[in-house]
C-alpha cells in the first residue's frame, strides 16, 4: 500500500492530480478511518494506463469510459496503447528520417525530390493514421 504522497512520487503526477482523479471518481484509493487515502499495486496499475491514454490525447471521460468496459482486466487497454505507440513510433521514425534527409541536403551531401521532402507529413497518410487510431480506440 502507498500513501497518496508515494503515489505522486512513483507515477510523476501531483498529489493535485490524485485528488482529482479521485474525485471524479477515475481512480479511487482506499480511505483509512483517519481520512488518508492508500493506493494498492492495482490502483497503481490502473493510473499506468490512466497516464497512457492520457499522452495519447484521450479526455479523462473517454478514459474513464474506456476503463469500465473492461474494469478489471488491463491487458487489453495496455495491447491497445501498445499498438498506437508502436503506430507513432514509425510515424515519427518517417519524420526523423526526413529531417536527417533535409539535414544532409542542405550540406549539399544529397538531393531530394520536392516530394521525399513531404514525406510523413502527407495529408492522406496523417488521415489514415488518425483514422485508424480512432476507429481501434474510439
Amino acid at each position: 500500500m502507498y500513501h497518496i504522497k508515494e503515489a505522486a512520487q512513483l507515477s510523476g503526477v501531483s498529489i493535485k492530480t490524485l485528488y482529482h482523479y479521485d474525485k471524479i471518481g477515475l481512480l479511487v484509493p482506499l480511505k483509512s478511518e483517519n481520512g488518508y487515502r492508500t493506493y494498492s499495486q492495482e490502483d497503481l496499475e490502473r493510473l499506468q494506463v490512466i497516464l497512457y491514454y492520457k499522452y495519447l490525447g484521450f479526455s479523462l471521460e473517454k478514459i474513464a469510459e474506456l476503463l469500465k468496459e473492461e474494469k478489471m482486466n488491463l491487458l487489453p487497454h495496455l495491447t491497445r496503447q501498445l499498438d498506437y505507440l508502436t503506430r507513432e513510433r514509425q510515424h515519427l521514425d518517417t519524420l526523423i528520417s526526413t529531417l536527417q534527409k533535409t539535414i544532409q541536403e542542405q550540406k549539399g551531401e544529397i538531393k531530394m525530390t520536392i516530394q521525399e521532402k513531404f514525406t510523413g507529413f502527407s495529408y492522406q497518410d496523417n488521415q489514415k493514421y488518425h483514422q485508424e487510431a480512432v476507429e481501434k480506440y474510439g
